[in-house]
């Protein structure tokens, strides 16, 4: 067997399980696109912002959070603006 089969292997028949996983870390998850609009939002991230997954999916996450846009460095021809 190869690594890469081995790898892959965990996941044969469940595959729920990589997002059950990041789900249920004890640490903020958020996962932006291209398009900066928020695609994940784990369960932690709602307990610490107060903010439900259906309140922020598809939302532009700086617009929500101003301040990471300075913080992460996006440039204003980048910045898509709601």
């Amino acid at each position: 067997m190869t690594k890469k089969e081995d790898k892959n292997s965990i996941f044969e028949g469940n595959p729920e399980l990589p997002g059950m996983i990041v789900s249920g870390i004890q640490a903020g998850i958020i996962v932006v696109g291209r398009n900066q609009r928020c695609l994940f939002w784990n369960p932690f991230m709602e307990e610490l912002s107060g903010i439900s997954s259906a309140e922020i999916l598809g939302k532009c996450a700086f617009t929500i959070f101003p301040h990471l846009r300075d913080q992460v460095g996006v440039p204003d021809h980048l910045f898509v603006r709601m």
